[in-house]
């Protein structure tokens, strides 16, 4: 029972996590909404309607297994780069996937049986591990951003095709740090927000469940 628990939580812990990271990073209307706040669209010599399209273009490989990227836009340095950020979102939704698979089916065995207690607790506990991870998260960025970035990208990749050049690379002139500080933002809210939501739902489940027991 307590492995089940633990698998529920873990599974919850990471829907939240990655589902929120991959609606964060393929909305293409936030985008296009702050490369006009953030002034990306005069650094190049293209339209607005091109240099969109070129980013979605992006999107839609990294989103899509299947998807190709044929494009002059970005050079061999950038493409090698995107290569890597591929494999990465190909892990997360594997991971997304199995995690969706162990809630559902712990969900299942746990209402079934009629342990909703146990079941609520699972949920407080994966919706907590969420908001300490982003209270950490947090911390970093707030202390050091640009610190936190590098250490984040040298974690996540083995090589340095990550370090792209503003003067060179589209890439970067598309995703400006500040734009990357703004991903993280939202991208802290709206996990911490899932997460509290459910953890007081949660709470006000046990809450209900004990007074009716002792009703």
């Amino acid at each position: 029972m307590k492995k089940l628990q633990a698998l529920l939580s873990l599974s919850l812990f990471f829907l939240i996590l990655f589902g929120t990271l991959y609606f964060v990073s393929f909305d293409k209307e936030f985008y296009v909404n702050k490369f006009e706040h953030y002034n990306v669209y005069p650094q190049f010599e293209e339209d607005k309607t091109t240099i969109n399209q070129e980013f979605f273009n992006v999107l839609d490989y990294l989103k899509y297994p299947w998807k190709n990227l044929e494009s002059n836009f970005f050079n061999e340095k950038e493409r090698a780069h995107l290569i890597d950020v591929k494999r990465l979102y190909l892990i997360l939704e594997v991971i997304l996937f199995l995690s969706l698979i162990v809630f559902i089916g712990s969900t299942y065995y746990f209402l079934k049986n009629k342990l909703v207690k146990s079941y609520t607790h699972s949920l407080i506990l994966g919706s907590s591990l969420v908001l300490a991870f982003f209270l950490f998260l947090t911390t970093c960025i707030l202390i050091n951003f640009e610190q936190t970035f590098i250490l984040f990208h040298k974690l996540l990749f083995t090589n340095d095709l990550w370090m792209l050049n503003p003067e060179t690379d589209n890439l970067i002139k598309l995703l400006p740090e500040e734009l990357f500080f703004y991903i993280a933002q939202r991208f802290v809210l709206w996990s911490s927000g899932i997460a509290l939501l459910i953890l007081l739902t949660s709470l006000l489940s046990i809450k209900f469940f004990h007074k009716k027991v002792r009703n």
